[in-house]
């Protein structure tokens, strides 16, 4: 039996002690590695973080807790979990059915590892596009940045539950800045926060940065020296990376159930939409939206943290709201 086993055990004991009807425990690693260039410096930092919790299902209500100190035992935690779940106010959880216990494995399909290539060829790379942008006439400023992020989840059910996950997710832009009598032009490429996905280094390497830099850099210096826009209403065709940010921000944060519920409201504020004023008709009937979690992007995963299956689910039909 492994460590993390070991540890799940004490903790599924000490829960069943105090009344827990269902335990997880989660494990959770991650790895960071960023690689920057900004003209002819370049560097490369790694992070790496380990974390773990217990979730409890005790006296009908959920409750997870992490451990407050490094060294904090998990069975512990478990007894304070439920504890916490047993004296908790509110309305209770619904009946808890627990899922058949299943023994899954998930992994990133990776066509190059990104841990197999060798920092300096990283280095290399994000030189070499901050490097073309420069060469570019009127271009005063460059960066170029890669990135790769890696998550290894370990679900271990009381029910006999097992849940293995490896996420790997690889992207990286170059952005260009010219000073010109308009003013700073800046321009990124592939688009403003980079493109990242579900894939290892040969995503890195099909974005193609040193081209996409040139061609940012020539952007930018026209940009700079622009005529202002002028005043006045008239239609607007925007990219597809502008078209992403407007369905992030109008209909991703306001549709997420916390913000209508009124539970969160961080950096990114509330929701317009609420229980008490909302309305069916989200937008025009040329608008479908779909939730999907199962495709290749940065977010794709089988399950959730909680170990639930994930699935496309349609957000707003034909300009109405799903949920109505």
């Amino acid at each position: 039996m492994t460590r993390a086993r070991r540890l799940a055990a004490a903790a599924f004991r000490a829960a069943g002690r105090h009344g827990a009807r269902h335990t997880v425990v989660h494990f959770d690693t991650t790895a960071e590695e960023t690689t920057r260039a900004a003209g002819p410096s370049s560097g490369h930092t790694r992070q790496e973080r380990r974390e773990a919790g217990v979730r409890v299902y005790a006296t009908a209500r959920w409750e997870f807790l992490r451990p407050r100190r490094r060294r904090e035992r998990l069975a512990g935690l478990a007894e304070r979990a439920c504890l916490l779940a047993q004296r908790s106010p509110g309305d209770k959880a619904p009946p808890h059915r627990p899922p058949e216990p299943t023994a899954r494995t998930h992994r990133t399909p990776l066509a190059v590892d990104p841990a197999a290539v060798a920092v300096a060829e990283r280095e290399e790379l994000a030189s070499e596009a901050a490097a073309r942008a420069l060469a570019v006439p009127g271009c005063d400023h460059a960066e170029a940045e890669l990135s790769v992020h890696r998550r290894t989840t370990h679900l271990l059910f009381a029910d006999g539950g097992d849940l293995a996950k490896e996420s790997v997710q690889s992207g990286g832009w170059v952005r260009a800045t010219a000073d010109g009598p308009s003013g700073p032009g800046i321009r990124t490429y592939p688009e403003r926060t980079g493109r990242h996905a579900s894939a290892g280094w040969e995503h890195i390497a099909a974005l193609r940065l040193p081209d996409g830099a040139t061609t940012a850099a020539r952007e930018a210096v026209l940009l700079s020296r622009a005529r202002p826009c002028p005043e006045g209403a008239g239609p607007v065709v925007i990219d597809s990376s502008q078209l992403a940010l407007q369905l992030h921000e109008s209909v991703g944060h306001p549709l997420e159930e916390d913000r209508i519920l009124g539970w969160e409201a961080d950096y990114a504020g509330g929701s317009f939409v609420t229980l008490q004023t909302w309305a069916p008709r989200y937008g025009s009937e040329h608008v479908s939206v779909v939730a999907d979690p199962t495709g290749t992007g940065a977010g794709a995963t089988p399950w959730d943290d909680e170990g639930t299956p994930t699935a496309a689910a349609p957000l707003i039909e034909r300009g109405t709201w799903s949920a109505c």
